[in-house]
This record gives C-alpha cells, sequence and structure tokens, in this order.
C-alpha cells in the first residue's frame, strides 16, 4: 500500500499532465487572409419621400435617402406640425475612414443639408433617433443654421447622436441643431467637428445647439471640438461645448470634454460650467453615463465598460461601485442563484468584470443565447492585419483569472477577433480552479504570444481541488 506522501506525488503529476494536454488541445495553427466589412453609405443624390403622406402622423426611416428626403420635405416648408419621425437604423451620409482629416478645403464626396434651412423653414415635430446615430455629416459653407438641423421651431428632438462628422457654418452652427426656439433637446450627443465664424454681431456655436431661445437642453454630452474661423480676424462669438448661447432658456444635466470648448454654456460663466467640464477618464469609466442617467425615469444613457469608450444611448446601465468607481452589473436570477448572459455587451461586461478583479469564485454563468461579436460573413478571411473589427479581450489573465463556473447551455459564441502579442488569449485568457461546460466557439480569430486556445489560453488546476476543466465544448477557429 503507498503512504499519503506517495499518493500525493501522484496526484501532482496527474494534475500537472493534465493542465499540460489541456493547454496544447486548445492550440490549434491555422493563419487566413484579411477581408473587409462592408458599409452602406449615402450616394449623395438619391432622395426619397416616398415614405411620406399627409395622413399619417407617424414615421420610421430606415435609410440615409429617407433622411434626405426629410430635409427636402421640412425646407419645402412641410414643418411636420403633430407629426413625429423616429429612425429606425443608424444612417451613414459619408465613408468616414479619414473623417479627422476634413475640413473646409480637405472634403468627403457628399454634403448635408440641413433639415430646417431658415427662419421660415424650419422644423415643428418631433424627430426620435431612438438610440440610432447620424455619422459622416459634411457641412462647409458660409450660411446660417447648420447641423442635422438647421432652426427648430416648437419642436422635439430626442435619442440621437452625431459621430465622425465636420460641421461648419457661418453663425447659428452646431452638431444638432443650429437653433432652437419654444423648442427641446434631450439625450443627444456629439463627436464631431463643429466650426463657425466670427461676426461683428456675434456669432453663436455650440457642440449640441447653437442658439438656445425659450428652450430646453438636457441630458447631452460633447466631446467634439468646437471653435470659430480665424477668418475674418475681427468678430465676436459665443462658444459654449454643449450651447453657444442661451436665452430664456435652461441647460441641465450636460457634459463635455474638457479643452474641446471653454464653457458648456457660452454666455454663462459659472460653477456649472466647471463641473460641467470631464476629462477623458470621465467618458471611458463610466462617470458621465452614469450621471446622465441619473435621475431619469426611463432608461437611456449607458456604456459597457472597458468596450465603450464613451456613452451610449440605449447601453448596459453604469452603477456606482465604492467612492468615485463604475461599473457594469450582470442580470442576475435569483431563484435559481446565476448569473445570465443573453447578449454580446453582457459577454463583454462580464469579460471586463473578471479583468477588474471580479473572479466569480463559486459563482455559476450561464447563457442563455447565441453570442456573435462581429460580423461573421468574411470570418475565412480575417488576419492579424484585418480592421474594422471589434477586438475581444479574453475573460481572465494571470493576476484576475476565472474562477467560476461557466455553462454555456449549448450555445455558441462566434466572431472573435483577437491579434495580439500578449498571453493568455482565446474566448477565456486565464481559468483558475474553474469549469467551462457546454459552450462553442465558431468563425474566429485568435493570435496572440503565448497560451492561446479557442475556449481558454491557459488552464490552471490546484493540486488538492478536483474540478472538471472542460465538458461538451468545441471550437472551430483559426488560433
Amino acid at each position: 500500500m503507498r503512504t499519503g506522501k506517495e499518493v500525493r506525488t501522484i496526484q501532482r503529476g496527474v494534475f500537472r499532465a493534465l493542465r499540460f494536454l489541456v493547454c496544447i488541445t486548445l492550440l490549434l495553427a491555422v493563419m487566413p487572409k484579411a477581408g473587409a466589412q462592408e458599409v452602406t453609405v449615402w450616394n449623395g443624390e438619391d432622395i426619397d419621400t416616398d415614405w411620406y403622406n399627409d395622413a399619417d402622423n407617424e414615421f420610421i426611416l430606415y435609410t440615409a435617402e429617407q433622411l434626405a428626403g426629410l430635409a427636402e420635405l421640412v425646407n419645402g416648408d412641410n414643418t411636420f406640425e403633430g407629426k413625429t419621425v423616429r429612425l429606425g437604423a443608424d444612417i451613414v451620409l459619408n465613408n468616414t475612414w479619414n473623417w479627422k482629416s476634413w475640413s473646409e478645403s480637405s472634403s468627403p464626396i457628399n454634403s448635408w443639408t440641413v433639415i430646417g434651412k431658415s427662419l421660415s423653414s424650419f422644423f415643428s415635430g418631433t424627430f426620435d433617433g431612438q438610440g440610432h446615430v447620424v455619422r459622416g455629416i459634411y457641412i462647409s459653407n458660409d450660411k446660417n443654421f447648420q447641423g442635422l438641423f438647421g432652426y427648430i421651431k416648437g419642436g422635439t428632438v430626442k435619442n440621437v447622436g452625431v459621430e465622425e462628422s465636420f460641421i461648419k457654418g457661418k453663425d447659428y452652427v452646431a452638431a444638432i441643431a443650429g437653433q432652437i426656439s419654444s423648442s427641446s433637446v434631450s439625450n443627444c450627443y456629439n463627436t464631431g467637428t463643429v466650426l463657425a465664424q466670427l461676426s461683428k454681431l456675434g456669432s453663436y456655436v455650440g457642440g449640441i445647439v447653437g442658439y438656445n431661445e425659450n428652450s430646453s437642453v438636457s441630458d447631452c454630452y460633447n466631446v467634439g471640438k468646437v471653435s470659430v474661423s480665424t477668418s475674418p480676424a475681427e468678430g465676436l462669438a459665443s462658444i459654449g461645448g454643449i450651447v453657444g448661447y442661451n436665452e430664456n432658456s435652461l441647460v441641465s444635466n450636460y457634459y463635455y470634454l474638457k479643452g474641446c470648448a471653454d464653457k458648456g454654456n457660452g454666455n454663462k460663466d459659472d460653477q456649472e460650467n466647471v463641473t460641467a467640464s470631464k476629462d477623458e477618464n470621465a467618458f471611458e469609466n463610466g462617470e458621465v453615463a452614469y450621471l446622465l442617467q441619473e435621475g431619469q425615469m426611463s432608461p437611456a444613457w449607458g456604456q459597457v465598460i472597458g468596450f465603450d469608450g464613451l456613452p451610449t444611448l440605449g447601453g448596459p446601465k453604469v452603477v456606482e461601485n465604492g467612492p468615485g468607481g463604475y461599473k457594469n452589473e450582470l442580470p442576475f436570477d435569483d431563484k435559481a442563484n446565476v448569473y445570465l448572459i443573453n447578449t454580446a455587451d453582457e459577454l463583454r461586461i462580464f469579460s471586463n468584470l473578471v479583468n477588474s478583479g471580479e473572479s466569480f469564485s463559486g459563482e455559476t454563468v450561464k447563457l442563455t443565447n447565441d453570442i456573435e461579436l462581429n460580423d461573421t460573413k468574411d470570418w475565412k478571411d480575417w488576419d492579424e492585419k484585418t480592421t474594422g473589427l471589434n477586438m475581444w479581450t479574453a475573460i481572465g489573465a494571470y493576476s484576475n483569472p476565472f474562477c467560476g463556473t461557466f455553462d454555456g447551455q449549448g450555445y455558441v459564441v462566434r466572431g472573435i477577433y483577437i491579434s495580439n502579442d500578449q498571453n493568455y488569449q482565446g474566448l477565456f485568457g486565464y481559468i483558475r480552479d474553474g469549469m467551462v461546460m457546454n459552450v462553442g466557439v465558431e468563425e474566429s480569430f485568435i493570435r496572440g504570444s503565448g497560451y492561446v486556445g479557442g475556449i481558454a489560453g491557459y488552464v490552471y488546476v490546484s493540486v488538492y481541488v478536483s474540478v472538471s476543466l472542460f465538458s461538451n465544448c468545441y471550437k472551430t477557429v483559426a488560433v
């Protein structure tokens, strides 16, 4: 009969061999070629107004052509009073790969004509972006009332973002609306460049609204540069990171990136402007998303911390995590005592929680749906140089391993893309005394330095812990 010491020695050898075999079996060396992701971009010419008829009061726009049709209708003196227009998809007006180089002298193919071009042609309806984005706005002219909207009178704009855009006009210039009167703008944001001209009478330029008259702007943020041109060399301007100038109006719960403008409200110099100025970290770590949502009755703002660099409309909720800290939370089934993952964003949240130090030791996490992290149509063409994909951050690292139980319940994770020179890469990076079962990884490309696998890069099992490492797992990926 073997002694206790001999038994423990054998156990150590078995577990070391098992750990080695798990790491080896998770490696697969196949290197596919690069591919590109298709994006639908407006051609700048086609305008669609067929979606509109006088008898209806509610409309949903899905294309850039239809949005251009809205501009044509409003600029033709249809105010849309009493009517609601919603976005049903993101809108791309130009290819934006080089949008940061756009200027007055360097332009993309298409120029945008504002919705509501003057004091006599204005928008008076309700425009609800439903969390969608308008990208690639390019405007460069010497006209007043420039932005996505030019002039809004007695109307409402909400729940829409303007991204990767260049908007330059003479006066009353902003990303969302050049001027609003007796109107409201809420839950909107801008990441593009806004530029106006100096004027002897004074020009008004803002990240969200240029001139705010008897109106309200609330729950908005801006990280885009807001400024005036140096030509003409003399003149006045009221510049605001959120609103250029306020007249008998309310601006509340707004935040702007420090340095994009000197003030949030161009014609106010108060403590509110100071507290509304936030650095990049506040936008990245969830603070601004939390503050924007705070006090709102319905969900509007969220963010996948560690993935989204900025707050997003309709993103996962951000909660406080101790003094000055913020985090996401996974859905939790109290009856089953398990965490649930149903979407790609929730899987990203899970990854960030583990990599931030939550090991999930003693906890169970279950997939409740297939997850697609990238469009996988051309996945066989992906390689280490492929661009335009969402990079996956492996769940767990050497310093912050996953220690719980992950049950895929037969579901699949598709579209993982990893291309870096770091160790511990895969769906999971580093697992310690944990269990992963019933999950597949498909149509993915995973490249790292060492300890790279489809399901997990590295699995560590303590000598005296008996645990099933993997059960019913598979991969069809390039590693």
